[in-house]
């Protein structure tokens, strides 16, 4: 019962988050080599639709999985060179926690989200960025879409034997995971959002506000903001 219970969250959570896609009614373009634009492809598909022009991965890495005080942390893999700290530190809302679950931002720029019980389940959201979706004209009679992200997801539902939790004596629990890392399968694949921001930040996420802006935002080497490099966006 709890298992079909789980099912029907994270099912819920997953409807819902493929039809919130941000609409562009403001961005202008004066580019008239850009494609038309085709309809948004947001059904979450169970194979990778672009497979041979966007290859994504086939598992997020969790690692530093830690519940305390009430609050959940860990690091999750975005890309071989991008390993965010969730929550962002950026700013204190981006953990939350309502409806028995905790809703952790992992970046300033939109590109990563992360789900869980602490308890049983773990679902990853992601924005990965990929040439193949350019910026297109004539969405409107007044405004443009720019270059799209495949939006993949993931979703652990055996959490609990990848942790250990204790009861402390204020009534808390603290779980930490077992092994230095484990595995949520990338199940979902659609069209990502085209707003997103372009905010610098550093392989582990940390906003760096003294940075240029950049598409895709990440810093190497975050003392010279990856001079000379030209700003991309």
């Amino acid at each position: 019962m709890m298992f079909f219970y789980q099912a029907l969250t994270v099912g819920a959570i997953l409807a819902s988050t493929a039809l919130c896609l941000p609409q562009d009614t403001t961005a202008t373009t004066t580019v008239s080599e850009l494609p038309s634009c085709t309809p948004v492809q947001q059904e979450v598909q169970p194979t990778n639709p672009w497979a041979a022009d966007c290859p994504q991965p086939t598992a997020f890495t969790v690692t530093n999985f830690k519940l305390f005080n009430n609050s959940v942390s860990m690091k999750v893999t975005y890309s071989s060179d991008v390993n965010l700290i969730c929550p962002n530190q950026a700013q204190d809302y981006y953990e939350s926690f309502y409806d028995g679950h905790w809703d952790l931002s992992c970046d300033v720029d939109g590109l990563a989200r992360v789900m869980t019980d602490s308890k049983s389940w773990l679902w990853v959201s992601q924005n990965q960025f990929c040439d193949y979706f350019t910026g297109c004209r004539g969405r409107t009679a007044t405004s443009s879409r720019g270059p799209s992200t495949v939006a993949i997801q993931g979703n652990l539902t055996t959490l609990a034997s990848e942790i250990t939790c204790v009861d402390e004596s204020d009534g808390t629990q603290t779980c930490t995971q077992n092994s230095p890392e484990f595995k949520v399968p990338v199940t979902g694949f659609s069209e990502g959002p085209w707003i997103l921001g372009y905010g610098a930040m550093g392989l582990d996420g940390t906003y760096l506000p003294d940075c240029p802006t950049r598409r895709p935002p990440w810093v190497t080497n975050t003392a010279d903001c990856d001079a000379p490099a030209a700003t991309k966006i």
